[in-house]
C-alpha cells in the first residue's frame, strides 16, 4: 500500500496497445442532504486507496456542517482485498507504480467520473470543499482544477503534488497530518504544504500529536472548527 500512497514522480505509463474508450460505469456514493433546507454548500469526500465512500463518510461526516450536501462516492477502480478467507472490496482513484515511478492508470479518468457524477446528480453548480483522505488527498486539487465553483482543498494525511499544480490557486489549501504517521512522514507532508503556500495558494497546516495514518475525534476536531 506505501508505494501507491507515496507518489514520487508524475508521469502517465506508456501502455503497447492502449486506447480509451467511452463506456457506463457505476457512481456509487454515500449521501447526506441537507435536510428540509436547500443546501448551501457541497462536501466531496475522497477516501483512501482500498477503502470506500462509506468509510470516509462515517469518519468526517459529524464534522461537517448540517445545513450542506455531503457526497462520498467509491473510486472508479475495484481493488478486491482477502482477509480470513474472505474478500473485501475497496476502491482506487488511480494506480501508481514506485519502480518506474509512472502511473498506469492517472487521475484523469476518476476526476472526469466525479465531475460528469456530479452533473448527472445536477449538484455541480453548488460551492464546493474538496476533502481527502491519502490517496484522495492527493487528488483532491486536481479534481478542484477540473470543478468549478472549489472554495477550498484539505488534505488529510498526504503530500501535495505541488510541482504539477498551477501557480497562484483560486481556493484555499489546507492540510490534516498525523506526528506518527507510519506511511507518510510528518515532515514530507508539511513541507510539501509549505512548498504550496511559496508557489501563491493560501492555507494553514495542522498536526495532531500521537496519531498514525487515520482518523480520529481530534483530527474531526481540528477539521469542525476549520469549517466553523
Amino acid at each position: 500500500m506505501a508505494p501507491i500512497e507515496c507518489l514520487v514522480v508524475r508521469r502517465n505509463k506508456k501502455v503497447p496497445g492502449r486506447i480509451f474508450v467511452p463506456t457506463a460505469i457505476p457512481f456509487d456514493c454515500v449521501r447526506r442532504s441537507a435536510g428540509r433546507a436547500r443546501a448551501k454548500h457541497l462536501y466531496i469526500l475522497l477516501h483512501g486507496f482500498s477503502h470506500a465512500g462509506s468509510k470516509i463518510f462515517d469518519e468526517l461526516v459529524q464534522a461537517l456542517p448540517a445545513d450542506s450536501l455531503v457526497l462520498a462516492p467509491n473510486g472508479p477502480f475495484p481493488v478486491p482485498r482477502r482477509h480470513d478467507k474472505k474478500y473485501r472490496l475497496g476502491f482506487s482513484w488511480y494506480f501508481y507504480d514506485a519502480r518506474s515511478k509512472e502511473f498506469f492508470i492517472g487521475m484523469e479518468p476518476a476526476i472526469e467520473f466525479i465531475a460528469t457524477g456530479l452533473k448527472k446528480m445536477k449538484v455541480s453548480h453548488l460551492p464546493k470543499t474538496i476533502i481527502g483522505f491519502s490517496q484522495g488527498g492527493y487528488m483532491a486539487p486536481f479534481l478542484a482544477q477540473k470543478l468549478t465553483r472549489v472554495e477550498r482543498v484539505i488534505g488529510i494525511g498526504c503530500e501535495y503534488l505541488h510541482e504539477n499544480l498551477p501557480k497562484k490557486g483560486s481556493f484555499r489549501v489546507d492540510a490534516i497530518a498525523g506526528e506518527a504517521d507510519e506511511l507518510i512522514s510528518l515532515d514530507s507532508q508539511k513541507l510539501s504544504h509549505e512548498r504550496l503556500m511559496k508557489s501563491g495558494y493560501k492555507g494553514a497546516f495542522f498536526s495532531v500529536p500521537r496519531l498514525g495514518h487515520r482518523v480520529d475525534i481530534r483530527l474531526r476536531k481540528i477539521l469542525k472548527e476549520l469549517l466553523a
